[in-house]
Order: structure tokens, then sequence, then C-alpha cells
């Protein structure tokens, strides 16, 4: 009998230290300042800096509708770790690419791009290192482009084409080019 109240009393004592550190270690009563409503942050006044905004909305106002735009987009999403191995992914996850042109139908990256405002600093543009190593694994181009007052859209539409174009669409491009040519001679 004294051998079963033990054993209730130990398991009674293991219970009560249970449910007291379960809420000693809980978020409302845990003592980071960060998880504190008092935190020192404050909602951004904009998500995007007006050289940012108007690079965004004109791009997106011109894309075709195979393909569309985002800002902002953290390299995390674009990759993930294989076989495990977190050291690499690790190294980019808090890091993002200013815009990313995505295929609407297949929802893959197309090409990432770096706004690069124009100052003396940006002579030669710094991409971040692990960014550019990550891209080029799974073979996602990078576009710089400096900031411009204005865009000119066939200008763009050109550079963004080098992306977007599939080599298909170029073949049959320059076979209906040559076809016109040929008509254009007989005539």
């Amino acid at each position: 009998m004294t051998i079963a109240i033990i054993i209730l009393s130990v398991l009674l004592v293991v219970i009560i230290l249970v449910a007291v550190l379960k809420k000693s270690i809980s978020k409302e009563d845990y003592n980071d300042p960060f998880l504190s409503e008092s935190c020192n942050i404050k909602m951004k006044d904009k998500y995007l800096n007006d050289s940012e905004y108007y690079f965004f909305r004109f791009v997106s106002s011109h894309l075709e509708e195979n393909f569309y735009i985002l800002p902002k987009v953290g390299v995390d999403n674009l990759v993930e770790p294989q076989n495990y191995d977190l050291r690499q992914y690790n190294a980019i996850k808090a890091k993002y690419v200013d815009f990313v042109i995505f295929d609407s139908v297949t929802q893959k990256p197309v090409v990432a791009i770096d706004l690069v405002e124009r100052s003396v600093s940006s002579k030669n543009p710094y991409f971040d290192k692990d960014i550019s190593a990550s891209l080029k694994m799974i073979n996602l181009p990078i576009w710089t482009k400096y900031v411009e007052k204005f865009y000119v859209w066939p200008e763009l539409k050109v550079e963004i084409e080098k992306y977007t174009k599939t080599k298909e669409q170029d073949s049959v491009e320059k076979s209906n080019a040559n076809t016109e040519n040929k008509d254009e001679i007989k005539n």
C-alpha cells in the first residue's frame, strides 16, 4: 500500500511540474521584448519606394497576359533545399529580389529583376553573392535595370522579351518573317 501511495505521489508531483512548466513558457508570459505588446515597431508608410512603385505599375500594365510581375520576392520562395541541406538555404532565407516576372500558366519564375538607383555607387551595382549563386543554381537569370525617370515600353519590352520569349516563339517569328520576305520578293 505504501508503494502505491509513493507512486501516486510521484505521479502527482510530475503532473504538477509539467503544468507549471507549460504555463511558465507560454507565449503570453514569455519575457522576450519582441513578443511584448510594447514592441517598438510601426507599419511602413509604403511597401515600395517611389521608383519601385513606378516601375512595378508601368511593367504590370504592359506585360502580356501570360506573365505577371511581383515585387520583393523572397529568394526562399523561389528555391528549396535539397537533401535536407539547410546551410545554403539559411543564407538566403531573409533575402529578396526587387521583382520577379512569372509565367502565368506554370507559375515558374522567368527572370529576377534588380532595380538599381542611378548614383555614383551604382556604376558597379552590387548584387548579393548568396542570392546570385542561388538563382544561378536554378537557372533563373538576373536582369539589372537602372531606375529611369520615364520608361518607354518598346525599349523595356525588348529587354523583357529576352527572358519571356521561348525559343519556339523565336523560330516561329523568324519563319513568319522569312515567309513575308519571300512574298515581298515575289511581288
